[in-house]
C-alpha cells in the first residue's frame, strides 16, 4: 500500500501519523518505540539518545500493553516480550528488564519504524548511529525536537501528562 498524503501537504505531524497508522507492523512495538522517542526527546536536554534513555520508558509502554493484550505480535516467540512478561509477573527487575531491553528491545523497530510502504518516509526523524563506535545512539532531528516539544505543549495545556 502506498501512503499519499492529503493534498500534497506533508508536515512532521502528518508523516508520524502515516507511520504510526500505515506503517508495517507486525508487533506493537514501533507504537511503544515512536511514543518512547517523542517523551524522551521532549524531555532530554541531548540531542542524541541511547538505546539506554529510551529503554526505561519503551521497557514501561511494552509491559502496559502486554497487561491489556498479552498477545502483540504476529511471531511465536520474542526474546524480548517474554522479559517484558517476566518484569509484569515480578521475575526480573526494572533493571534486568531495561538490560534485556538493550539487548533485545531495539533490534527491527529502529530501521523498520520510518518506513512507508517499504521506502523512508519523506521527513527523517532521527538519523541511527547504533553502530557507530563515536556517537552510539539515535541522532534526533529538529522535526522530532520540534513535534515532541508541540505535543508536550499540547499535553500540558490540556492539564498533565499521560503518563500511562
Amino acid at each position: 500500500m502506498r501512503v499519499e498524503f492529503t493534498q500534497g501537504i506533508v508536515t512532521p505531524e502528518s508523516v508520524w501519523r502515516a507511520i504510526i497508522l500505515c506503517g508495517a507492523n507486525s508487533a506493537t512495538y514501533k507504537f511503544a518505540f515512536g511514543r518512547a522517542l517523542l517523551e524522551t526527546a521532549a524531555e532530554s536536554v541531548k540531542t542524541t539518545l541511547t538505546i539506554s534513555d529510551l529503554a526505561p520508558r519503551y521497557s514501561a509502554l511494552l509491559c502496559e500493553a502486554l497487561k491489556r493484550e498479552p498477545r502483540q505480535a504476529t511471531s511465536k516467540t520474542s526474546k524480548f516480550l517474554d522479559a517484558c512478561r517476566s518484569a509484569n509477573n515480578g521475575e526480573i527487575t526494572k533493571e534486568q528488564l531495561w538490560d534485556a531491553t538493550e539487548r533485545l528491545g531495539f533490534v527491527n523497530v529502529v530501521d523498520a519504524f520510518p518506513r512507508l510502504s517499504g521506502e523512508l518516509a519523506p521527513i527523517t526523524f532521527y538519523e541511527n548511529h547504533l553502530k557507530n563506535t563515536n556517537v552510539r545512539g539515535l541522532v534526533i532531528t529538529d522535526s522530532t525536537l520540534d513535534l515532541a516539544t508541540r505535543l508536550r505543549a499540547e499535553l500540558d495545556a490540556k492539564g498533565g501528562h499521560d503518563t500511562g
